[in-house]
């Protein structure tokens, strides 16, 4: 069912799979894997863009998540048992996918690495370095690492307990913090997904006394 928000023109799919069936079920179906594929052609024409958040443990959902969608989107915290675990696991799903797809005329869409919870110690800035030198920049890359990144705040865990999004929660920096406010940050990942948004970011950029001195624009 899809449900209506207060936001005009925002609308939300929430799961009613209380008991975790629907994986068992996609299992058991021919076409469990590319089912969400065909549904999506369906109704994706109604929107401008369409989301889908899927628990990051591989499994038929996530799965059937990528081969639906144009562009994926992978948060990795800059910490090494993370960096391992998506080296090891996601690039291997993703490879495994491809050979898939093949048979199909679907794709595997390219990832975009988003380093989240990056903080100020040396392993942090260490290993982020290192993700980007192991997944270099280039015109055919299958996974790069994006420039934007979202900083280690508090703003954003107590967003999410409140349930709000940090644009609203956090529009301006606070006084006296060096990293910027978690509005701007969350702008700068959407402009480096989709340039073309980039208008539509800056005019819901606060402008004139509202800003700190040291405010930072992305």
């Amino acid at each position: 069912m899809i449900s209506q928000t207060v936001i005009d023109r925002l609308h939300v799919i929430v799961s009613n799979d209380f008991k975790a069936q629907l994986p068992q079920l996609l299992l058991a179906s021919p076409d469990g894997r590319f089912r969400l594929s065909h549904l999506v052609q369906q109704f994706g024409q109604d929107y401008d863009v369409l989301l889908m958040d899927t628990q990051g443990a591989r499994g038929i959902i996530l799965e059937a998540a990528l081969l639906a969608c144009d562009h994926a989107l992978s948060l990795i915290t800059p910490e090494l048992l993370s960096a391992r675990e998506f080296v090891r696991g996601t690039l291997g799903m993703l490879d495994e996918l491809r050979t898939l797809a093949q048979y199909t005329h679907l794709r595997v869409p390219p990832v975009s690495l988003l380093i989240n919870r990056l903080d100020e110690t040396r392993d942090a800035r260490n290993i982020t370095q290192a993700l980007r030198e192991m997944f270099p920049e280039t015109a055919n890359a299958h996974v790069s690492v994006m420039s934007s990144h979202l900083r280690h705040l508090t703003a954003f865990r107590q967003a999410a307990a409140l349930g709000q999004p940090i644009h609203r929660f956090e529009p301006v920096k606070p006084a006296g913090r060096k990293s910027p406010a978690g509005a701007d940050q969350i702008r700068a990942v959407a402009a480096e997904l989709n340039p073309d948004w980039i208008p539509f970011l800056q005019a819901m950029t606060p402008t004139g006394s509202d800003k700190g001195a040291d405010h930072v624009d992305h």
